[in-house]
């Protein structure tokens, strides 16, 4: 909710203006309402409200006088100035000042409707701005422009422990009701995209355990929240944030959503079955039977594991795999990965486990035909589908299946065809035509970012720097048109 002040000498044109506009039709609250402009003044000047209703003539100090003295002070609260008479001196100097809107006495119902409809737009599009704005440092570890904005909202961390949250949902619904759940804590928010919401609570010692007894309370499957470490006063808040992002990754675990506190290292439990999975691999061919890999998601998920012990799973196996594999042509398919080139290229554990399980079934079984016409021809549409598409979340599996491609063989084709995996081919797609939006001019990097397809800015930001050597801001500096 919005917060409103109402300033005006006359009480019962203050209780006509509350009556007037329906504040929580909007998405606005009446936290505070005075016949003294001084105290408003006081008021506006400590807890800097989103918006201040106040009449144009008062004793003392004028509605003029609080938004001139607000703007003299960097206030950013908008003003909707009520006059009892068409003054075009004081319109004109309040539109100077940058007051939102001017009402002439009596309000009515209509106008007042209108006016909260566009002030709440307004404000929400500005509050996307702000949040932008500190993703954008976020991303660039700008820890003091962090700092500065942060404090510009009030949150002043002052040396105490800082954790913090990442939320993903699909419902905006689940996202609100999941932080009212932290009402009391101090904290603030800031919406990294759509579907997103990124959370820092100052002085909270470990809350992994009360959202997680809250999530599972509220059944809410589709709500995800990566909580990291607690730190302490001296860690930087950008380093917090991309611990809580990184936690969020272990939803390729979990699908159906859950609270998932960052950890550093990998279970020692699940690293001895790793071990010992890695020790058969690596016998002589025919000594050992094909891994039960389907066996591996339920246990995973049953020791509570995370994104670091999925990549130390994979990252092993590779290794396990390299010498047997050679100078194959599946060899380029096995690459060490981190997590998000791993959650770029399998939806879920279990498709990561299938395809290993693929890998190891003999040639012929694995393809299950010879590469006649009819597979190239549906590979070729394959191919046409994804140039068409490469800005949707695309994974192979699901398109191999959609075009009668065997997954393992699909892969193969891939590395026979464009000489490059699948993840590869997807990425030079996506790089170029980020080139061209960035060479452009007419997209913000954010919107060029959703454009080819990223939905996370600091990846697309890493990947971008990986293929062109500079990072989007810099490379668009140095290539833009105009």
């Amino acid at each position: 909710m919005y917060r409103v002040a109402i300033v005006d000498d006359e009480p019962w044109v203050l209780k006509g203006i509350r009556n007037t506009f329906r504040w929580d039709d909007y998405g606005f609250e009446v936290a505070m309402e005075t016949t003294d402009s001084q105290e408003a003044w006081e008021y506006i000047r400590q807890e800097r409200p989103d918006a201040v209703v106040t009449d144009i003539r008062m004793p003392e100090i004028s509605g003029m006088d609080l938004m001139r003295k607000s703007r003299e002070e960097g206030i950013g609260s908008e003003f909707i100035i009520i006059s009892g008479a068409a003054d075009f001196h004081y319109a004109q100097e309040s539109l100077r000042l940058g007051c939102f809107d001017y009402l002439l006495k009596p309000l009515q119902f209509e106008e007042a409707d209108a006016v909260l409809k566009r002030l709440h737009e307004q404000l929400e599009a500005a509050q996307r701005q702000k949040d932008k704005d500190v993703m954008e440092a976020l991303y660039k570890g700008e820890e003091a422009r962090i700092e500065e904005l942060l404090s510009a909202r009030g949150f002043r961390r002052q040396g105490k422990p800082l954790q913090a949250l990442w939320m993903e949902s699909a419902s905006e619904a689940r996202l609100a009701e999941a932080e009212g759940w932290l009402e009391g804590t101090g904290h603030i928010a800031f919406r990294a995209d759509p579907g997103r919401t990124v959370i820092l609570l100052a002085g909270a010692s470990c809350i992994h355990s009360a959202l997680e007894a809250r999530w599972l309370a509220a059944d809410a499957t589709g709500l995800f929240i990566g909580v990291s470490r607690p730190s302490p006063g001296d860690r930087g808040i950008a380093e917090a944030i991309e611990e809580a992002r990184s936690a969020l990754q272990s939803s390729f675990l979990f699908p159906e959503g859950g609270v998932f506190l960052f950890r550093k290292e990998s279970l020692p439990e699940l690293r001895k079955r790793v071990y010992e999975l890695c020790s058969a691999l690596q016998q002589p061919a025919g000594e050992h039977p094909i891994p039960q890999y389907e066996s591996f998601p339920e246990l995973f998920r049953k020791k509570k594991a995370g994104i670091k012990d999925v990549i130390y799973f994979w990252n092993q196996i590779v290794s396990a795999l390299h010498k047997p594999f050679g100078e194959s042509s599946m060899r380029e398919e096995l690459q060490f990965m981190d997590y998000e080139e791993l959650t770029a290229r399998f939806a879920d554990f279990e498709e990561l486990c299938a395809y290993l399980k693929q890998l190891a079934l003999p040639a012929a079984e694995a393809s299950g035909a010879d590469a006649n016409f009819a597979v190239n021809e549906n590979f070729g549409q394959l191919l046409e589908y994804v140039d068409s598409h490469y800005m949707e979340e695309l994974h192979l599996k699901e398109l191999s299946h959609r075009f009668y491609i065997n997954y393992t063989y699909c892969c193969d084709l891939f590395q026979k065809t464009t000489k490059s995996t699948f993840t590869d081919y997807m990425t030079r797609l996506r790089m170029k035509k980020a080139e061209l939006l960035l060479r452009e001019r007419s997209h913000s990097i954010y919107e060029v970012c959703e454009k080819v397809g990223y939905k996370d800015y600091a990846y697309f930001n890493k990947v971008f720097k990986k293929w062109y050597g500079l990072t989007p801001s810099n490379y668009r500096k140095l290539k833009a048109t105009y």
